[in-house]
């Protein structure tokens, strides 16, 4: 084994806070004391350290463009003019629509609702496709149609955060220039930096090294948004969303998202998730595209007016900013997710000085690049997808560490953290770094230099890595695409909702065309009409049947079933002539009219009067048999004696007793003392 000439050293730990200003803590090496008990003189070497805020650092990846706010257009078609959803370009109402290739899109035909039984009777929902295609006066039909609005997000998945800052170690040492025979002090002054990039510094002229060991775990941790998507508004390029940066961003969540456009109710809604919805004419214009990006911005700015915290813009996360890269030739700026940390842990590093009276040994070895390149000719912006390989040799006798850094990349390029791995002599180690353009509209060549450092962090070697990058491809996955004219049609549409209408509002309903509506206000008072004159015309059955002479056909009724007109009864049947009315009168007439017996025994020649259910004048003569009614007589050939009587409802007619049968009670009382008139009454099962 081959001995390097070891040097003495005096190594020093420090923790350095974020945000910490130089001269906040200062170190003066002047004397030290060894394990021996002896005094250890320095040069008066100071040392200063000072730290940048702490921000997390998170990579995006594009993924495509996101409208904010998918529509739905009506297109009405007449009787003869019918909606047509055939994937025809000459033929759909709503036209096919076409990507930027000039590709026929699938699905964008849209569909077709008919004015069907449902909607003319007004049982479906008033708002419904359906119902809206049923217009009395100019549509039959009508053609759904999506349609994208003019504003446009691009979405990023987000990767993983990293800690950025930097650490600066300011040196000043104090010595005699003799160089013009004077011997005067000149202050000596060097500045070492170092960073997660960047993780070791050194000074020969000062014999220091600096070296960056690891941060403390913070008592705040930093958000995790790999689950998350970052939406940031991209067209048109002069409108105001553009123009104000992060504050216009939002984060979602990435369930609340579709990629392929096959889910309806998510950002990125497209043309077959809408085609293909379950019961679309039944369900009301623009279902399906709901939960879009405007919604959520609106939603959140009404928080904001409330005096409440959002939860979809990115200012609700944190203090967002953009990435200004100044060699861009198209001088916009990119898409770059970092915040400052609002309690970061401190950072330890060690300072290692030198000291001739003092022992320290470190192995120190030579190595070497054995090669260093990408993993592709041209590196698309935005993607995941380059790696930088890194393989390192190390050339001396001894086991020594190594630390390996991808710095003083182009503008645009992700910092890249270094690595460090202990190798064994004469071996090789490979490392990967992956590499991230973030600058979208960047077209050109990058480069990145790779630099081997030993165990005193002096630079053995370096090489320049240099690889083309392309812009980002943008496109609008399955949304978006333009439409032809298609098939022949008017858009549509009303200033009225048919739901706002009130029953027996004809004026609003032909206001809004609303079919359903107007339809059943039709029919409705229709049916007033028919009613009214069903009761005239039959207003005396219904009189009837309303006082309780209607017949019943109840199986538990008590009571004898009556008889009709058209039954034969045995016995004597009684015959009587007179008009149609009479008869009328005579088969709604039910009652029994009984003599009054004992003391209320009428006289043989006393005559009874009565008025019967319609009002007209009745009289009865006992002595002959007769009854009147009105001016008309019809012959009972009733015995003289006063023997109960029955009126049926359908004919009269003797038993062998020479009673008449009936299936009701009633009797005819006196109306005065001097029983000079009668009033019938009716009473039974059947009151008036």
């Amino acid at each position: 084994m081959n001995h390097l000439p070891a040097k003495k050293r005096m190594i020093v730990t420090l923790t350095v806070d974020a945000g910490q200003e130089a001269g906040t803590e200062e170190l003066s090496l002047t004397t030290a004391t060894d394990d021996t008990g002896a005094q250890v003189r320095f040069s008066p070497v100071k040392l200063t350290t000072s730290r940048s805020e702490v921000r997390y650092r998170y990579p995006v990846f594009y993924v495509q463009n996101y409208n904010a706010q998918p529509t739905e257009e009506t297109i009405g078609g007449s009787l003869f003019n019918q909606c047509s959803a055939v994937f025809d370009t000459k033929k759909a109402t709503c036209g096919i629509a076409k990507d930027t290739a000039g590709n026929l899109i699938p699905y964008s035909q849209g569909f077709c609702c008919d004015c069907g039984v449902c909607q003319t009777l007004g049982i479906c929902s008033p708002d419904s496709r359906a119902s809206n295609a049923c217009n009395l006066f100019n549509k039959y039909t009508s053609a759904s149609c999506l349609r994208f609005g003019p504003v446009w997000y691009s979405g990023y998945s987000i990767g993983q955060y990293s800690n950025w800052y930097t650490i600066n170690v300011s040196l000043s040492l104090n010595t005699t220039d003799n160089s013009n025979g004077v011997g005067s002090v000149v202050n000596k002054n060097e500045t070492l930096s170092i960073s997660p990039d960047r993780i070791g510094a050194s000074s020969e002229d000062f014999g220091v090294q600096v070296r960056w060991i690891g941060d403390f775990n913070p008592t705040e941790q930093p958000l995790d948004l790999s689950s998350r998507m970052l939406f940031v508004p991209s067209l048109p390029r002069d409108s105001d969303r553009v123009k104000n940066g992060p504050a216009e961003w939002m984060i979602l969540d990435t369930n609340l998202v579709t990629l392929d456009g096959r889910t309806c109710n998510k950002v990125g809604v497209s043309y077959e998730a809408f085609s293909s919805q379950g019961n679309a004419c039944r369900l009301n214009p623009g279902s399906c595209l709901g939960s879009q990006l405007e919604d959520y911005r609106t939603e959140d700015a009404k928080s904001a007016a409330a005096g409440k915290r959002g939860k979809y813009m990115a200012t609700t996360f944190g203090d967002f900013d953009l990435e200004t890269f100044q060699k861009n030739t198209s001088a916009s700026k990119s898409p770059y997710i970092t915040y400052v940390a609002t309690s970061p842990a401190a950072s330890m590093i060690t300072i290692t000085i030198s000291a001739d009276d003092l022992q320290y040994i470190v192995a120190v070895a030579t190595g070497i690049i054995v090669n260093a390149s990408l993993n592709m000719d041209v590196l698309a912006a935005s993607t995941k997808d380059g790696v930088m390989n890194v393989r390192i040799q190390n050339t001396g006798a001894i086991v020594s560490r190594f630390a390996v850094e991808v710095a003083d990349c182009s503008e645009g390029v992700f910092p890249v953290p270094a690595q460090t791995a202990s190798i064994q002599p004469s071996q090789v180690q490979d490392f990967a770094f992956a590499i991230l353009a973030q600058d979208v509209n960047y077209n050109g060549t990058a480069n990145c230099t790779v630099y081997l450092r030993n165990s005193l962090e002096a630079i053995v070697d370096q090489r320049l890595v240099g690889f083309k990058v392309s812009p980002v491809d943008f496109n609008n996955g399955t949304q978006g695409g333009t439409a032809g004219d298609g098939g022949k049609g008017s858009t549509s549409g009303s200033d009225v909702q048919c739901s706002s209408c009130v029953f027996m509002n004809l004026v609003c309903s032909f206001k809004g065309g609303c079919a359903g509506k107007i339809v059943g206000n039709v029919a409705f008072m229709v049916g007033i009409v028919v009613a009214l004159v069903l009761v005239i015309r039959f207003r005396k059955y219904v009189c009837c049947c309303l006082k309780g002479c209607c017949s019943s056909s109840s199986s538990s009724d008590s009571r004898p079933r009556r008889k009709r007109r058209h039954e034969e009864e045995p016995g004597n049947v009684l015959p009587y002539g007179g008009s149609l009315q009479q008869q009328q009168m005579l088969t709604s007439l039910q009652a029994q009219v009984q003599m009054l017996q004992s003391q209320q025994q009428l006289p043989q020649q006393q005559t009874m009067y009565g008025v019967d259910h319609y009002g007209n004048n009745m009289s009865m003569y006992p002595n002959n048999g007769n009854m009147s009614f009105g001016n008309n007589n019809m012959n009972m050939n009733m015995p003289s004696s006063p023997l109960p009587i029955y009126v049926d409802d359908h004919r009269m007619g003797y038993n062998n007793y020479g009673n008449m049968n009936s299936n009701l009670n009633g009797l005819i009382h006196s109306r005065s003392p001097s029983m000079s008139s009668q009033q019938m009454n009716y009473y039974g099962n059947h009151p008036y």
